[in-house]
């Protein structure tokens, strides 16, 4: 009875874990615990049979331990980013699109139906044929098979002119790249339904794809407006202003989306470089040190806080910060250069130049570097090598570089002139001594 109630509970475990993969939409649970429900259920059929021999108790063990460390490698992969609360209700109530787009499709079976009860001028029949479809074109979204989606939802559409229709066909229509297309069915999804939030966000989100920003941007807002409690569409409005240059009423958005949602990434990491472009360098770090909590392993962010920690001038963390970012990213020749400028700056110049000749060798066309390793190694009295980065920098340099192209012309100059003048007292003092032998020889 003992080892019957054990294995029960294991299969009550997979369960469990079936039903978490359905709802969240981590699929790669779902078969693994499957066979875990078979093996426990073979497993207690066995034992009421007495036909179960030591042997395959043991074999049996093992693919149960198999399978536990299976779900916990899932499990480490799918949550290794914390789901909150408020990311589960949005994956109950709408299709996954994926990483960073803000548009939505409804799945919630609920909601799709108090959508298509609204109309109760059309005949039952229809109005549930209507629900149905939109249900198979969620699931053909899920599969990526999106034509087939949209045919699903248009159907819906002739049947019910349902607010949740719209929006979905405008949201397949997103994911397909037909923005114009995306935004017509949008506008219908909020003509039939005024107060809908998601049809404005869906609006919005195809304005901006088409870099219409100043409309995308009062689509946001009116987003809002509807629901001031969602952290998305303050986010959003947030990243057109930080398109559009207005970094003050950037900053401002991404507040307002944290207050919401306080661990986003993108946020933290967008108010950072808004906060730098305006100067807060103080407080541009402290945003950047609320995204590394979130995301550690983000070249990109290790090598911006190197800038503003180089500027503040506190050189070794900066440096420290650069070499997060490079063994992140090594091929990032900026990461590279800028940490050859901060080892220069504390006077390590023999580090600083192997940093900007990887730099070099990462972008032959990077004027930045080839400037800075010109003069290092004028520095270090290697003129030779410095006239030829001089003349690498000159050729790679574009034109907002004017200035430095002025002063490197006149350094490559002087280099070319004493390095001729250099040849020519040597010439002459191989000829002099030359002469000098054939008169001794006289």
């Amino acid at each position: 009875m003992y080892f019957v109630v054990i294995n029960a509970l294991i299969g009550f475990f997979f369960l469990f874990l079936i039903i978490i993969g359905i709802l969240l939409k981590y699929h790669s649970f779902i078969p693994i615990n499957a066979i875990g429900i078979l093996i426990v259920s073979a497993t207690i059929f066995f034992d009421k049979t007495q036909d179960i021999l030591p042997g395959n108790v043991i074999l049996i063990m093992l693919a149960l331990v198999i399978i536990f460390i299976t779900d916990i490698i899932f499990i480490f992969r799918d949550f290794r980013e914390e789901v909150t609360d408020v990311e589960a209700k949005r994956r109950q109530r709408y299709l996954i699109v994926g990483n960073n787009e803000h548009f939505k499709l409804v799945r919630d079976i609920a909601l799709i139906k108090s959508d298509i009860e609204l109309h109760k001028n059309i005949p039952l029949a229809d109005r549930v044929q209507a629900a149905e479809l939109i249900k198979q074109g969620n699931q053909f979204f899920e599969k990526e098979q999106y034509q087939d989606a949209l045919e699903q939802y248009d159907l819906s559409c002739d049947l019910v002119k349902s607010s949740v229709g719209y929006l979905n066909q405008s949201g397949v229509l997103l994911k397909s790249g037909q923005f114009e297309d995306a935004l017509v069915f949008a506008q219908k999804a909020a003509e039939t339904k005024s107060n809908f939030y998601e049809a404005y966000l869906n609006q919005g989100v195809a304005l901006e794809k088409m870099k219409e920003f100043s409309d995308a941007l009062k689509k946001y807002e009116q987003a809002a407006k509807l629901n001031p409690d969602e952290d998305e569409a303050w986010f959003c409005a947030a990243n057109i202003l930080f398109k559009m240059g207005k970094y003050v009423q950037a900053i401002n958005n991404y507040d307002k989306a944290l207050a919401l949602q306080g661990k986003n990434f993108d946020a933290w990491y967008y108010k950072g470089i808004a906060l730098q472009r305006t100067g807060k360098l103080a407080e541009a770090l402290r945003a950047f040190e609320q995204a590394n909590k979130l995301k550690s392993h983000h070249a990109k962010l290790h090598y911006r806080m190197g800038n503003i920690l180089t500027a503040l001038n506190r050189d070794s963390e900066a440096i420290a910060a650069y070499e997060k970012s490079i063994r992140l990213n090594p091929e990032s020749e900026e990461a590279w250069n800028n940490l050859g400028v901060t080892l220069n700056k504390i006077g390590r110049l023999n580090d600083a130049l192997k940093c900007y000749e990887r730099a070099t060798k990462i972008n032959d066309k990077y004027a930045e570097a080839w400037f800075n390793r010109a003069l290092a190694l004028d520095t270090l009295n290697k003129t030779k090598k410095a006239y030829e980065s001089y003349l690498k920098f000159i050729a790679a340099a574009p034109e907002a570089m004017e200035q430095r192209v002025e002063m490197a012309k006149k350094r490559a100059n002087e280099i070319k002139l004493k390095l001729k003048n250099k040849e020519h007292n040597s010439l002459f003092s191989f000829k002099k001594r030359g002469a000098s032998k054939s008169k001794k020889k006289k």
